[in-house]
């Protein structure tokens, strides 16, 4: 088996941060099309819907395709801006972490399974659409679109992003409503599950 400790050429374990951004990584080639790597590379069409079909298929294979391709997975790219749990009432809890990255240009097309359509739009439109009931945000979706539509470039971006974590909270478990940025509370409505 392929470890990522020796692709990454650390010495020892990974750290939690690590694996996940990896994991993170994979899902965004997998969900997404877009091959965060580094070095960057261009891959033909056929080429990359076939290395993507693999990773689709079984996960694990994205350490291949990252050996075969001379690449490493872009994690220092990626930058920590969330922290998320689910409510406690829920049967099923995920501990999710987001991520923003920085990137000129990369190829992307949705899964059509995970990821159903993709969109590129400033952060305003997202949340405007979310307003008229166009689509649908969660709250921690909603809160990362508030918090970067308030920064106005890209090198403002970088700016944020290498001197602070913007938000880290178990706010699911917190009283009866989340605070979104300041922009509007949304009031979480208590489910009761039956056994």
């Amino acid at each position: 088996p392929i470890h990522w400790a020796n692709l990454l050429g650390k010495h020892g374990e990974l750290t939690l941060q690590e694996s996940a951004k990896i994991c993170a990584v994979r899902e965004l080639f997998e969900e997404a099309g877009a091959l965060l790597v580094r070095p960057r590379i261009a891959l033909g069409e056929r080429e990359w819907r076939s290395l993507r079909a693999r990773v689709r298929q079984d996960a694990s294979e994205f350490a291949r395709v990252c050996a075969e391709l001379q690449v490493v997975p872009a994690i220092d790219q990626l930058h920590l801006v969330q922290h998320w749990v689910t409510p406690r009432a829920a049967k099923k809890r995920f501990s999710t972490w987001f991520y923003v990255a920085v990137v000129d240009d990369i190829r992307t097309e949705a899964d059509g399974c995970e990821a159903v359509r993709l969109g590129w739009q400033a952060a305003d439109a997202w949340l405007a659409q979310h307003e008229d009931q166009s689509i649908t945000l969660l709250p921690p979706q909603h809160y990362l679109l508030a918090t970067l539509a308030a920064v106005e470039s890209t090198t403002q971006l970088r700016e944020v992003l290498s001197s602070c974590l913007l938000y880290t909270s178990d706010a699911a478990d917190e009283e009866d409503s989340v605070d979104l940025g300041g922009r509007r509370i949304i009031k979480k409505k208590k489910i009761e599950y039956k056994e």
